[in-house]
């Protein structure tokens, strides 16, 4: 299998990262524009020549990698805030997508959610955790009993998903 990420953030050939909860092994390629391709259990790290062989090569890879994750995630879990909107009585009224270190996501007074990046590298019933999660914040603003109790009805198996969470932070890695 694969090797994980080292955390020189070097993102080498044989490296992986996770992608919707599955590991993606890391390849390279020269082509005249830089981008990320994903194929079946791989993401293919494309440079131009001049900066495969630069100093800064790891950092460009690291940038192309992060700026891809952020396309995937604002793509995708903008959809599945719909999907669960649709089934929940909760609405939000906006919704943001920032890398942040420790926080999986908010849902402020105004109902203003926000998403981190880093699910996207989770499996999708964690994603799904998580935005139920923050949904049924716009009821319950605090993690009181009675929102515990909001959260169980929508995702019976949150206490499973919340674990895996914490037990595999570290592995959510994107490099910063």
């Amino acid at each position: 299998p694969p090797s994980p990420p080292r955390a020189n953030h070097q993102l080498d050939a044989g490296d992986s990262l996770l992608f919707l909860g599955q590991p993606q092994a890391i390849s390279h390629s020269t082509a005249e524009q830089p981008g990320v391709v994903q194929r079946e259990g791989d993401l293919l790290l494309e440079l131009p020549a001049a900066y495969q062989d630069s100093d800064k090569a790891s950092q460009y890879r690291l940038q192309l990698v992060l700026d891809w994750y952020q396309r995937q995630a604002e793509s995708y879990l903008p959809e599945r805030l719909r999907s669960w909107e649709a089934r929940l009585p909760y609405q939000s009224s906006a919704l943001k997508i920032r890398y942040y270190k420790s926080r999986w996501g908010s849902c402020d007074h105004k109902r203003r959610m926000t998403l981190n990046t880093r699910l996207m590298l989770a499996p999708p019933a964690v994603i799904d955790y998580v935005i139920i999660h923050e949904l049924c914040h716009i009821r319950e603003m605090n993690h009181s009993p009675a929102f515990w109790q909001e959260v169980a009805r929508y995702c019976p198996e949150y206490k499973q998903l919340r674990g895996w969470l914490r037990s595999n932070r570290s592995d959510l890695w994107l490099g910063l």
